[in-house]
């Protein structure tokens, strides 16, 4: 029998797959939470990288990955947030 096991960064879960089906089971994790003022000084720390690559962040796509990171919103939430500001009609 063939037993595997991770962490998901995105879902905070760790994963187990076991079995011959691969099925897989998320199981509850505690949240590694950051206060805000960490989560942002830890955004501000990529600056200097992205000035370097040419790259900047407007305000607006900090304070969203600010609040990604944290775990307030989700990438499907940050997906439909960034493709309405784009224009893009949502459901």
């Amino acid at each position: 029998m063939l037993t595997s096991t991770g962490y998901d960064l995105g879902t905070r879960r760790a994963v187990v797959a076991s079995g011959s089906v691969g099925c897989a089971v998320l199981v509850a994790m505690p949240a590694l939470r950051k206060t805000e003022a960490e989560t942002r000084a830890a955004v501000a720390q990529m600056e200097p990288i992205m000035a370097i690559e040419g790259r900047q962040m407007s305000d607006r796509d900090k304070d969203l990955l600010v609040d990604l990171i944290r775990g307030v919103i989700t990438v499907g939430e940050v997906a439909v947030i960034i493709a309405r500001e784009a224009g893009y009609e949502l459901d």
